[in-house]
């Protein structure tokens, strides 16, 4: 006997008893029990939207403040030293849910400090950072690393694509940096 199961990435195990009926009765098989592995149709979309705030008001830049948030400063609005105010998006866009998700952010480390968590899908968390600045422009970029729900144990975390946003000064204007 065959068993197949049409793409569901919410089967993660399957129970099947066969039964048949011949001259001699109804014999009835063992139950079996086996785990399934989601494929590749199955891993969580999580993308990463990086940005910088374009007002220096700390109160505007931090959780749940209106900003307004770009991928570039606008030049000018930081001096050096300054501090710049990060907002990193992380979206799960299915179709499971992202498990041990960790932003990775090597410039500013503050960032990484929204620890693992776990991502429903179509669901969005924001992450509020800022960094003191020696030295412009300075080209941030963060990932997020994570796994899937359901996955086999042994299976490697994947990692989304990276996104950057830029803190400018007037040294902007005289560099491609884009």
């Amino acid at each position: 006997m065959r068993t197949v199961i049409e793409a569901d990435c919410t089967v993660t195990q399957v129970c099947d008893t066969a039964t048949a009926t011949d001259g001699s009765g109804s014999p009835t098989s063992n139950t079996v029990e086996l785990a399934v592995a989601s494929g590749a149709r199955c891993k969580p979309e999580v993308t990463v939207n990086k940005e910088i705030c374009t007002v220096s008001n700390p109160h505007a830049c931090g959780p749940g403040g209106a900003g307004p948030w770009a991928k570039k400063s606008p030049v000018g609005l930081l001096q050096l030293p300054g501090t710049a105010y990060w907002r990193i998006t992380v979206t799960d866009t299915g179709p499971v849910e992202a498990t041990g998700v960790t932003v990775d952010d090597p410039t500013t480390r503050g960032c990484q400090a929204a620890g693992t968590f776990d991502l429903a899908v179509g669901a969005s968390r924001q992450i509020y950072c800022n960094s003191f600045l020696l030295a412009l422009p300075l080209k941030n970029t963060a990932s997020a690393t994570f796994s899937g729900l359901n996955e086999p144990p042994g299976t490697p975390p994947t990692t989304s694509a990276p996104s950057s946003a830029i803190a400018c000064s007037l040294l902007c204007i005289l560099t491609k940096e884009s």
